[in-house]
């Protein structure tokens, strides 16, 4: 009964990955200069809840930690409170904890976590996201109009909204029900990916009906006109032939090193070169506030989920509207944001926690990684990047 139980939770799980349903709180520390920034709101998100039930159900997640680990951890917490928001500080804390002990949970659970029920649940979550995006884009509105729909953006709201421009007209790309047109391209990449990898399991009238919602999905990705998420498509089909070549350390560092830092030259020539595009300018604007940051703040950092309370300060934006976002570069947000600390907590969590799938799922992300940031930032993203390694570290297994 227990494991049943666990599996429905999952695949709830799963459906809810690219939702974008949460409570907020807001509060005094998430205004900067006037302006009330969303990173910096702690909120409570729906699978939050299911993650709560599971990990209380299974009661196992930390159990074998080691003591190292737990100290360095006390004191990666304790840092937190001298950064400038340390509400915000804490709270990301907190997530890091519970999707670190999601993703032991998933891997020691693999007789559940790798079954049909799984694969039809994300075959399903994709064609509904799909579907979604694709209506969004299609008609211009909204599915349904209102935010208590899985969490869908209001798209009346064009001023602030992705758009792309399609044979000279300007269109809303496709949102699903995530906060942003990369968010829905980089979940329908991973769904696609989970599913090709496990292709050799299913039956026949599985992969019509798989291969069909792949191929609606497509054109739901078109529909985000998301290149990195384009990208990491292709990356994670040729790791996905050369994963044994990928497996030792130094191939993973020389790889991951080598384009975080060809990602910020490459946008601070664009930049240069075409002055007039926001994508870039205002790319780079967020590396030299990075950069500054790593440089006056070396060991600790900033503070977790900081980085938007402080970019001003170190690089101040000469813009009307206000642009205020993290860095698009995950390694420049970590560094800035934890320093040489926070980098070392982190490889020792990573050696000791599937660290061959979670490295190969961050070569896979690599061009989301270091073109944006809602693989740290953003529910959605972190839970993408926590399944992603649980379906590598499982890959091997047979579905059920």
């Amino acid at each position: 009964m227990k494991q049943r139980v666990l599996l429905i939770l999952i695949c709830l799980l799963i459906f809810f990955i690219p939702a974008n349903l949460f409570l907020k709180f807001v509060t005094p520390q998430a205004y900067v200069n006037g302006l009330l920034i969303d990173y910096l709101l702690p909120k409570l998100y729906a699978s939050d809840l299911i993650i709560f039930v599971l990990l209380a159900m299974e009661g196992k997640a930390f159990s074998k930690r080691q003591l190292l680990w737990i100290g360095l951890t006390v004191v990666f917490f304790c840092l937190q409170f001298t950064s400038s928001k340390p509400l915000a500080s804490i709270w990301y804390f907190a997530k890091i904890l519970e999707m670190l002990g999601l993703l032991v949970f998933l891997i020691e659970q693999s007789s559940l976590f790798n079954t049909k029920a799984v694969n039809y649940c994300l075959a399903a979550t994709l064609l509904f996201q799909s579907f979604i995006g694709i209506y969004q884009f299609q008609t211009q509105r909204s599915f349904f109009p209102s935010y208590i729909f899985f969490g869908e953006p209001n798209l009346s709201h064009r001023l602030l909204l992705a758009k792309g421009s399609f044979n000279g007209i300007e269109k809303i790309l496709a949102y699903g029900t995530t906060a942003h047109p990369n968010i829905l391209g980089g979940f329908i990449v991973v769904s696609i990916l989970m599913l090709l990898w496990r292709w050799k399991i299913f039956r026949a009238k599985e992969k019509i009906a798989f291969g069909s919602i792949m191929l609606v999905s497509l054109y739901a990705l078109w529909a985000t006109q998301c290149i990195s998420a384009i990208m990491a498509l292709v990356v994670g089909i040729i790791v996905f032939k050369m994963a044994p070549v990928l497996k030792t350390r130094r191939n993973f560092f020389i790889l991951f090193a080598t384009l975080f830092f060809i990602s910020p030259i490459v946008i601070f020539f664009l930049s240069q070169k075409f002055p007039d595009n926001l994508s870039f300018t205002r790319r780079q604007a967020l590396n030299q506030a990075a950069f500054s940051i790593i440089l006056h703040n070396p060991l600790k950092g900033i503070g977790l989920n900081n980085f938007t309370a402080v970019a001003e300060q170190y690089h101040p934006s000469d813009e009307v509207i206000r642009f205020t976002q993290p860095v698009h570069n995950v390694g420049l947000l970590w560094l800035a944001e934890t320093g040489i600390f926070g980098t070392v907590w982190l490889m020792i969590t990573l050696k000791l926690v599937a660290r061959r799938s979670v490295q190969l799922a961050f070569i896979i992300l690599l061009p989301i990684l270091a073109l944006d940031h809602y693989i740290i930032s953003q529910q959605t993203g972190i839970l993408l990047l926590i399944f992603l390694s649980a379906f590598l570290a499982q890959r091997h297994t047979t579905a059920q």
